[in-house]
């Protein structure tokens, strides 16, 4: 990734298809996602597609397999998910932080820190032929000191001498004031939400066949 190879000087030998370090680098993503689902190497890979993601002027949109795109789904709260995969991210942009020149690049560490921050989320899961999607509150109480050094590490960006760093940081910060979005197949209590954030769920199927 960091020393690409030079293309051949022998052209004889017949190629079906030309790859370029680009296109390597568009693949990568996809494949550090899938060694990252090993606690082992998750730092690593967050590392690596951190790196990635610094040189990816994409939008996020139209393209899943961005870096930031695949950051953000590790960071975020999963039915299913350890919170050990959440604590590891966090603790991963924790050092990113730390280093110098950290904010100047085309997408930011706090994009990956926000989703750490939502109240509620959704999780798809296939079964078959079908899709399930569910959505779901996260809970206050098993993500609570989690939040708590998700907000420090913000807050000691909207202190930055730097004023684009300091408004998005408090950009973030006013996020996580809001109240939870309301999703299709869950209706949020407001009494319920501030006690806890609720713990149920539910799903919806989508068939593909």
């Amino acid at each position: 990734m960091r020393n690409p190879a030079t293309a051949g000087d022998n052209d004889s030998i017949p190629q079906r298809c030309h790859f370029t370090d680009t296109d390597v680098q568009i693949k990568l993503p996809e494949l550090l996602e899938r060694i990252s689902y090993t606690l082992d190497y998750l730092p690593r890979c967050c590392d690596l597609l951190w790196e990635l993601a610094k040189k990816d002027p994409r939008e996020l949109n139209p393209y899943p397999e961005h870096p930031i795109r695949i950051l953000t789904k590790l960071a975020k709260y999963d039915i299913y998910k350890s919170l050990d995969v959440n604590q590891i991210v966090l603790n991963t942009v924790a050092r990113w932080l730390k280093k110098p020149n950290v904010h100047n690049h085309i997408y930011s560490p706090l994009d990956i820190l926000e989703p750490l921050l939502d109240k509620n989320s959704h999780s798809t899961r296939s079964d078959g032929l079908t899709l399930k999607s569910y959505t779901f509150a996260v809970s206050r109480d098993k993500t609570e000191s989690i939040r708590k050094e998700v907000i420090v590490l913000i807050q000691n960006c909207a202190v930055s001498e730097d004023l684009k760093v300091s408004r998005r940081a408090l950009d973030s910060l006013r996020k996580a004031l809001e109240e939870p979005h309301e999703m299709v197949g869950l209706k949020f209590l407001i009494s319920s939400v501030r006690s806890g954030f609720l713990n149920s769920y539910k799903y919806w199927n989508f068939s593909v066949s």
